[in-house]
Formats: C-alpha cells, structure tokens, sequence
C-alpha cells in the first residue's frame, strides 16, 4: 500500500480544518497510508528584516528534513535510475 507523508509546518487550530483533515484521512485510508507530521513554527518578531526571515526558513527546513530523514526507508533513485530503467523498458525493437 502507498505510504503518504505530509509534513506541516505549524498546528492546525481551527476545529473545522481539523475535522476536515480526520474526513479526508478517513476517505483516504482506503487507498494509503497517511500520516500527517506537524512540525513546530518558529516564532518571529512582527517586522522581521530579510537576514531575520531567511534563518527562520532554514530553521523551519531542518526540522522538515528531519521528519523527513526519520519516515524514508529507501532512498531516492537518481536520475541515472531512470535513465537506464526508461531505455530498456522502451527500447525499440525489431519487427517480426
């Protein structure tokens, strides 16, 4: 079965986004596996300047990376993969 991963950064509040989200996690069910990982929101200041607002970015990126790190189990073909996977499966061939 399809394993599905959504990472969020922050926590969904609202009760209404949070019976939709159990909805579709139902509905889905069928189909996948889906987990949704909420990471935390770094806090920022109300104007933050751009140096401000890229260390929050990349602070916000590494703890998704390392949600992400932990829930991977194989890793990610490279295009070489597919570009020798793809030549073989739809090499031309011959008429007989």
């Amino acid at each position: 079965m399809l394993k599905v991963n959504i990472v969020a950064v922050g926590k969904i509040k609202e009760k209404y986004f949070q019976e939709a989200v159990l909805e579709y996690q139902k509905r889905l069910s069928k189909f996948c596996n889906l987990k949704i990982i909420e990471v935390k929101e770094e806090n920022f200041v109300q104007e933050p300047n751009d140096a401000e607002k890229l260390a929050i970015l990349k602070r916000e990126g590494a703890s998704i990376l390392k949600e992400l790190k932990c829930c991977r189990r194989q890793p990610v073909p490279d295009r070489r993969f597919y570009h020798r996977y793809f030549r073989r499966c739809y090499r031309k061939r011959p008429d007989h």
